[in-house]
């Protein structure tokens, strides 16, 4: 088993974000964080502490997602 970089584990929580909250939330450690910064610009809060939170706000954003109905297309 080789060891992930940084690049690699971001594509794959981002993966399983939209697919299963909870197992991108076991990627973190029980008391781990995820910070965005910038979402505070759309007044949602920028950080979240511990797997629930994070698995919460992953399935928060796969939700909106999804209701959206949104297009999204190539540049």
């Amino acid at each position: 088993m080789s060891i992930k970089n940084a690049k690699e584990r971001m594509l794959e929580f981002t993966a399983f974000s939209f697919r299963d909250p909870r197992k991108a939330a076991e990627m973190f450690a029980e008391d781990g964080a995820f910070e965005m910064p910038y979402l505070a610009t759309f007044g949602v809060p920028s950080e979240y502490k511990g797997r629930d939170a994070i698995a919460g706000f992953s399935n928060s954003c796969a939700i909106s997602f999804r209701a959206s109905n949104s297009r999204i297309s190539r540049c």
